[in-house]
């Protein structure tokens, strides 16, 4: 699946910051390098749009509902 790819990848591309701000008070955080996440989610771009075509060509240039079949008539 490419939401657990991306989780890898992210989990990859991360490491854990600590901080201490002006008050004393000590932060950690995660720090992440969204780059070398990019293809990823360029491959997760290019299934999402084939859907998006897909439902775009049925309503609009097919003319119906993405829902609906072929045999389908108006009541």
């Amino acid at each position: 699946m490419l939401s657990a790819k991306l989780r890898s990848d992210q989990k990859l591309a991360s490491a854990t910051k600590t901080i201490t701000i002006k008050q004393g008070h000590v932060i950690q955080y995660e720090e992440m390098k969204a780059f070398s996440t990019k293809p990823t989610i360029d491959e997760i771009d290019r299934v999402l749009a084939k859907h998006f075509i897909l439902n775009y060509d049925i309503k609009y240039r097919l003319g119906r509902d993405a829902g609906e079949g072929e045999g389908d008539t108006d009541a």
